[in-house]
């Protein structure tokens, strides 16, 4: 989920339209809103899981959908991207990544 946070989080300006983005593209996932007395750090934007999961699929798609629904483009840059390889099934994932990444006509991956 960290991934599909920092997602929509990036890509819009206010937390309005974080919320109306992860409502609208990640149905299944409940925006939770921290509000603190910190000036710096007034407010956090974080999102569970409800019933049911997301497909990786449709997780790793979401910056090709807001980057056609703003008519922009993005690079998304992931470091320690090695330490996918200590996820349990690191090869199917890696497969699963490419095949979703290799069709994003809008996005670029720095690793």
């Amino acid at each position: 989920m960290l991934f599909s946070t920092e997602i929509i989080k990036q890509t819009s300006s206010k937390w309005e339209e974080w919320i109306d983005n992860a409502k609208r593209l990640l149905p299944r996932v409940s925006p939770k809103i921290t509000i603190r007395s910190d000036s710096i750090n007034d407010f956090s934007l974080s999102f569970d899981i409800t019933s049911g999961s997301h497909s990786e699929h449709d997780i790793l798609d979401l910056p090709q959908k807001i980057a056609e629904e703003k008519e922009i483009s993005i690079v998304v840059c992931i470091d320690e991207f090695q330490q996918i390889a200590q996820f349990s099934h690191s090869k199917s994932f890696q497969k699963k990544m490419r095949s979703v990444w290799q069709l994003q006509s809008k996005i670029s991956y720095c690793l």
